[in-house]
């Protein structure tokens, strides 16, 4: 599914605390975060990087998961500007 078609996230009952302060701070921040339906664990924060916040792992599409993980690092590579699409 693409991204502009994917919900808005938002909190649902039975999130793990730290989907919880994922979206709450992303939202805060300005972040345009979707959720992929059918995973309750995974979210997309731009086009093509997506983050799951139970673990930590930070994967822009088409490679592989970064070595940084979190919600710090994440947020580090959206103001990086390593949220755009590799050509």
């Amino acid at each position: 599914m693409k991204f502009i078609d994917m919900s808005f996230a938002t909190v649902r009952q039975g999130d793990a605390p730290l989907m919880i302060e994922a979206i709450n701070t992303l939202l805060r921040r300005g972040v345009d975060v979707r959720r992929p339906e059918g995973n309750p664990h995974h979210l997309k924060v731009s086009s093509s990087v997506s983050y799951y916040p139970t673990t930590g792992r930070i994967v822009p599409d088409g490679r592989h998961a970064l070595p940084q993980r979190g919600l710090v690092a994440l947020t580090q590579v959206l103001s990086d500007g390593l949220d755009r699409p590799i050509m």
